[in-house]
């Protein structure tokens, strides 16, 4: 009874009670009666998993356990002291102090909102990855999103929070014996902290996917503590009555299939076990002056001379060297439909081993063809000659700084296609290749083409939006450099 009273102290909506909270405050109550040391809880956003185990859990535990010391961290130092804030607001209501006051007080001397003590030598103290928890020490050490999910694809940033957890925050139990380490967090990565402690194993796991999926139901048996996911139907939702059908197709639509699979099954890669999905693929016929989209569903036609045509070139990386396979360059012609959510359709495709003279030479005769109101050129290798020759020659040239990794990038791209907004020419000679790269992508021989379809869809989302949202109002420079960053 705990969380519903303590509910309406710190948020302003109804309390919605649901069977996967009982389970968290089950499994955090197991770790206070000492019946588990290790704990992993894998859950989606927006399923109170932050409220339950950085404010709920702490607050409840000093009415019989004032003594014990908690050491709190989140991938944001901002986030840590949210939640410390939060503990020490309901410590002091009056509902709080009504009921437990006389069992302690928080201390004058120590009272700031990273690190506030008690009178019966209890404290809680925040702080964030990375950040300095040296000469610190808890009963419960505890990370709360260890991870940002926009670095996720980042090795050098996720290695660096899998060995802050080694060597800093697990070194942190007063008592290795009898404290407890919890993780909560959503998956962003395989080889994310959750991926990192369940490969070390002694992790007692509660995951619970936003949707129902029987092959990985949740159980748990221990000696004095069991557990079972209490969901029989596939896709059954976790909390339909706070995160229901309609919250959940719109977060497929903005995060895409990985970032959904990730976050919300607690899968870090979708099910089908690929970037780009053969189901994804939508093909276009064209006439004389019209674009006639083949949607099963229904018959759509598209005025071409009412579409925003752009292309985009990305050169290969660098001269061929013997006994290697050069890479492609690769020139892509997109036209853009005028209205929301703003598809993008394919009309060109230019893939070829070639040099610098002749991959500059065979975009001027492409801008020429096709008329675009702007080619973006990667500048990064030999792609800085090529940008100099087409100015040169007074064609209008926008630089693309590549940013991140070529998976990292081509996520936009990725939610397009599978928002149906992606277009490609039905029986193009060029569109086998394309597709193979394109379902083989990371691990594919080449990506090139990857490459340039996900410079234009960035594009497209810098300008127009990401899909289901209005243009952006701010019009872009066109003598700017062509904003390809994942952001």
């Amino acid at each position: 009874m705990f969380v519903p009273q303590a509910w309406p102290i710190l948020e302003p909506t109804p309390f919605i009670p649901n069977w996967h909270l009982d389970a968290i405050c089950d499994h955090l109550q197991a770790v206070t009666d000492g019946y588990i040391h290790a704990l992993l809880i894998n859950i989606p956003p927006r399923h109170m998993k932050s409220l339950a185990v950085s404010v709920f859990w702490p607050v409840w535990e000093w009415i019989n356990h004032p003594e014990s010391r908690w050491l709190y961290a989140s991938y944001a130092h901002s986030l840590a002291i949210r939640d410390s804030v939060k503990c020490r607001r309901l410590i002091d209501s009056d509902w709080y102090q009504r009921n437990w006051g006389d069992r302690f007080m928080l201390t004058t001397d120590q009272n700031t909102k990273a690190r506030f003590d008690n009178d019966r030598t209890g404290c809680r103290i925040a702080t964030s990855v990375g950040g300095t928890a040296t000469g610190e020490g808890g009963d419960r050490v505890v990370v709360d999103d260890p991870h940002n999910v926009t670095h996720r694809d980042s090795d050098r940033k996720r290695i660096a929070t899998l060995e802050w957890w080694d060597q800093t925050m697990t070194t942190r139990l007063n008592d290795p014996a009898k404290g407890a380490k919890v993780i909560v967090m959503q998956r962003v990565h395989e080889r994310d902290l959750s991926g990192h402690v369940l490969s070390q194993g002694g992790y007692v796991h509660l995951c619970l996917p936003a949707e129902f999926e029987p092959t990985r139901r949740c159980i748990i048996q221990l000696d004095n503590f069991s557990f079972e996911d209490e969901r029989t139907e596939p896709g059954a939702l976790l909390w339909p009555e706070r995160v229901g059908p309609a919250q959940i197709a719109d977060f497929k639509l903005r995060l895409g299939p990985r970032g959904y699979a990730g976050q919300f099954q607690q899968r870090p890669a979708p099910a089908s076990g690929s970037r780009f999905e053969r189901s994804w693929f939508r093909y276009y016929r064209k006439t004389r002056n019209r674009y006639e989209l083949l949607d099963h569903a229904s018959a759509r036609v598209i005025e071409i001379d009412k579409c925003n045509r752009f292309a985009v070139m990305d050169p290969a990386g660098t001269e061929p060297e013997q006994n290697k396979r050069p890479c492609y360059t690769v020139i892509q012609v997109w036209d853009v439909t005028p209205d929301a959510p703003y598809e993008m359709l394919l009309v060109h495709q230019y893939r070829k081993q070639v040099q610098t003279p002749e991959a500059a030479e065979a975009a001027a005769k492409i801008v020429k063809e096709f008329e675009p109101n702007f080619i973006g050129v990667e500048k990064d290798g030999l792609g800085l000659g090529i940008v100099q020759t087409l100015k040169q020659q007074g064609l209008t040239v926008k630089p693309i700084k590549a940013r991140g990794s070529k998976e990292a990038r081509s996520e936009t791209a990725e939610i397009r296609m599978h928002a149906g907004q992606v277009w490609f020419p039905e029986k193009a000679p060029y569109l086998f290749d394309l597709e193979h790269e394109l379902l083989h992508f990371p691990l594919g021989e080449f990506s090139d083409q990857v490459d340039a379809l996900s410079h234009a869809a960035i594009y497209v989302n810098k300008t127009c939006g990401p899909p289901g949202t209005p243009p952006s109002k701010t019009a872009e420079n066109e003598n700017s450099a062509m904003p390809i960053t994942q952001s």
